[in-house]
């Protein structure tokens, strides 16, 4: 009986670790994600500053040679770093999407394993609990058996 006691209890250890897990990984995720915005942000201010560029650029004449050579500079980055953000953004969401798959099929596995467990243990212990009753009605009849002795 011990030996099950310590398996229920090895696979409520390892239930916990892996919901803990999983709550990690999704924590991970959600920094990803905010680390995609940042970029997503940095992107956006560059393209600004390139617009502006061009703008006093045009509206310096010739005194914004400088302006035109940062400008194209600054679109480029811009557009390297939107690219970056936009093929890679969509990996977190995915990532999300698979914990969230995962945490949901643990539970489906976890509740039935849980209930299983409790069953058989159940199982197990009727034979002991039938036990005690038999012992317990084998004791009351030598006591009424002891009583009537006595009575006669």
């Amino acid at each position: 009986m011990a030996h099950y006691s310590e398996i229920s209890l090895s696979a409520v250890r390892d239930v916990k670790q892996t919901d803990a897990q999983i709550k990690d990984l999704a924590q991970a995720v959600g920094r990803i994600s905010e680390v995609f915005d940042l970029i997503t942000d940095i992107a956006e201010q560059t393209n600004l500053l390139a617009l502006n560029s061009t703008i006093e650029a045009a509206r310096a004449g010739h005194a914004g040679k400088g302006f035109t050579v940062v400008t194209p500079e600054l679109k480029n980055l811009a557009h390297q770093s939107a690219k970056v953000t936009e093929k890679s953004s969509a990996k977190p969401v995915a990532i999300k999407q698979q914990q969230t798959a995962l945490q949901l099929q643990f539970a489906r596995l976890v509740i039935p394993s849980s209930k299983l467990v409790k069953l058989r243990t159940q199982l197990l212990l009727q034979p002991k609990n039938r036990l005690l009753q038999h012992m317990k009605s084998l004791t009351t009849l030598s006591k009424r058996h002891q009583a009537h002795k006595v009575s006669r």
